[in-house]
């Protein structure tokens, strides 16, 4: 009983927004073009005096001289492909504080690069104080590109993503505002938003938030209500087909769902309906329930994405569908389970994407790969036709490894509390901001069971919604529920670059010693098996670097850590088994051994 009430304090329509906006755009098919006129209501609801504000233009992002750019040599081929129609902007027209015009100016906190377009300060003429509510009206136009990264045009369909100047995020007495970079994905504050327009009566539309339609002489008036919501997402299209469906995970919450889909993947929507039921079931079993009651999965069109996406946005998603998939991959399955946990991460907990990208890419993967794990099993991973003719079977995964499997490629290199645009590369930001956090959230639960990492998935719902937490918040949560070991454990995957390792090597017929590498500490299973075929499992506190073990009367055969995988962070578990070799008894494992006598009995020092 408790636990609903808390949720009903949580839903949106109970929750303040801090901006509310109010657009008012025209939007010119034939040239790409929006414009029009935004107006913001900003409350400061701070104890800091503000004098300016920051606001993000993300489609300067596709200027060829912008920061995204040279940070992405493979945007040079979009240029080569589709000439001045892979660029866009968001031009500012003019900016009115209480009826006078004000001054911007566009800056580069991470690179100082001159010609980066994608963040403004605006200047306040006066200070706003505690407890003020300030108007400002900001006229803009918006050129779109042709379709790539999850937004633009294509042949009869327009996805407006990121197209608005759109506010920071104001906290603890500074602007939390960046650049646009490669690496990096949005923050915003959560808002209220009434966005007017006109479309031609052929053309369908789903968004964020609540659509009503008015037919016009000439078309269809549009509004759109979202709530609650710290962005908005918008897609217009005459080829692709609306199809509405409901669904109702609780009683007092009936969720509508619209799916905008090619035509020729109709027949695909029972399916679609299927994994959405089951992912509302999930996840609200696990985590909470989702706390809108709209929601939208949209497919584009093969020719923009061939099959090849997916992205979130409060109370929509962008995924990738294709005629020809196998039945065991589980490729549509992921995809559309992944970006509704954003929804959860992203949309309603909305830690901040660009500055701790793990808070959300790394429990969404954590989540989502559970929900294949425990809905649909193991993943079929198909053999090459030549090895087919030689009689070898496909083989089956577990899906939590098969998604996480880039964690292997691990160098040590990396930690969780890293900026998006800190990363060196791509390969390293999936590791450190997806792969590693998951397995990070797989191991505790290993340890802590199932049930317990429901309690605290819905700890964190319930406690952090609408409030967007940073990575002190969630250590916090986790000694709460796990103790300061866990806690400590965290903070070092968070803030320190480390391989974490584990091997055992057999000294003699009696004797073998383990090593750890890295701040990762958690107690161990040994097996150890012995040349009469018997068995001992030895709990190790795994607390040293390294520790000797000895059975005096006993000859070892093989010796296993973590014979039952709890470890997932393990990055390199083929060292984990080792098997006694009587050839290994000659010189150097005299000496070997010898040295680590000697090293066993400094410690008795320590």
């Amino acid at each position: 009983m408790f636990k609903k009430f808390v949720y009903f304090l949580l839903f949106p329509s109970f929750v303040f927004s801090l901006n509310k906006y109010n657009m008012d755009i025209a939007i010119d098919l034939s040239k790409k073009i929006l414009s029009g006129k935004e107006t913001i209501n900003f409350t400061n609801t701070f104890n800091f005096p503000i004098n300016s504000l920051y606001f993000n233009l993300y489609q300067n992002g596709f200027q060829e001289d912008s920061t995204l750019w040279k940070e992405s040599d493979f945007l040079d081929g979009y240029k080569e492909k589709f000439g001045e129609e892979a660029f866009s902007y968001t031009e500012i027209l003019n900016i009115l504080f209480e009826k006078n015009i004000v001054e911007y100016r566009f800056v580069s906190p991470e690179d100082g690069n001159l010609k980066d377009k994608t963040l403004i300060e605006v200047i306040l003429p006066r200070t706003i104080f505690p407890e003020e509510t300030i108007e400002l009206e900001i006229y803009f136009k918006t050129k779109l590109h042709r379709f790539y990264l999850r937004s633009g045009y294509s042949k009869e369909s327009i996805f407006l993503m990121q197209w608005y100047p759109k506010m920071a995020v104001f906290e603890s007495g500074k602007w939390i505002a960046h650049q646009f970079h490669l690496f990096t994905e949005f923050y915003g504050e959560f808002s209220d938003f009434e966005i007017n327009f006109k479309i031609p009566f052929e053309w369908e539309v789903v968004s964020t938030g609540k659509i009503f339609e008015e037919k016009g002489r000439e078309g269809k008036n549009i509004k759109i209500i979202a709530e609650n919501v710290h962005d908005v997402a918008i897609a217009l299209s005459r080829e692709l087909k609306k199809i509405k469906r409901n669904i109702s995970i609780t009683e007092d919450n009936p969720i509508e769902i619209n799916i905008f889909v090619p035509s020729e993947y109709v027949y695909k929507i029972p399916k679609v309906m299927d994994i959405l039921a089951k992912a509302f079931n999930f996840y609200n079993e696990w985590i909470g329930p989702y706390l809108y009651n709209n929601f939208s999965c949209l497919f584009p069109p093969w020719h923009t994405s061939q099959g090849q996406i997916g992205m979130e946005y409060p109370q929509l998603i962008m995924c990738g569908i294709k005629h020809f998939e196998d039945k065991r991959s589980l490729s549509l399955e992921y995809v559309i389970a992944h970006e509704f946990a954003h929804q959860y991460f992203y949309g309603l907990i909305a830690s901040d994407e660009v500055e701790d990208p793990w808070l959300d890419e790394g429990f969404t993967t954590y989540v989502s790969s559970k929900f294949l794990e425990k809905n649909f099993g193991d993943i079929k991973i198909n053999m090459p036709l030549l090895l087919k003719f030689n009689s070898l079977k496909n083989f089956y995964i577990n899906p939590f490894l098969y998604i996480n499997l880039n964690y292997y490629n691990d160098e040590g290199i990396g930690k969780f509390a890293l900026a998006g645009y800190q990363y060196p590369n791509y390969l390293n930001y999936r590791i450190y901001a997806y792969n590693k956090p998951a397995m990070a959230l797989k191991t505790l639960e290993n340890y802590a069971g199932e049930e317990k990492m429901k309690i605290f998935l819905q700890d964190y719902f319930s406690n952090y919604s609408f409030l967007h937490p940073h990575t002190e918040n969630l250590l916090k949560l986790i000694e709460k529920n796990f103790g300061i070991g866990w806690a400590q454990n965290f903070y070092n995957l968070a803030n320190k670059p480390q391989l974490i390792d584990y091997s055992v090597e057999i000294i003699s017929e009696n004797k073998f010693f383990v090593k750890r590498k890295g701040e990762f500490f958690v107690p161990l299973q040994i097996l150890v098996i012995f040349s009469d075929k018997t068995k001992e499992t030895i709990n190790w506190d795994g607390y040293k670097n390294f520790q000797i073990f000895t059975f005096q009367n006993k000859k070892i055969n093989k010796v296993i850590i973590d014979p039952e995988n709890k470890v997932l962070l393990d990055v390199n578990p083929s060292n984990n088994i080792a098997n006694f070799k009587k050839e290994k008894n000659d010189l150097f494992f005299f000496i070997f051994s010898k040295i680590i006598l000697l090293l066993e009995g400094m410690l008795c020092w320590f």
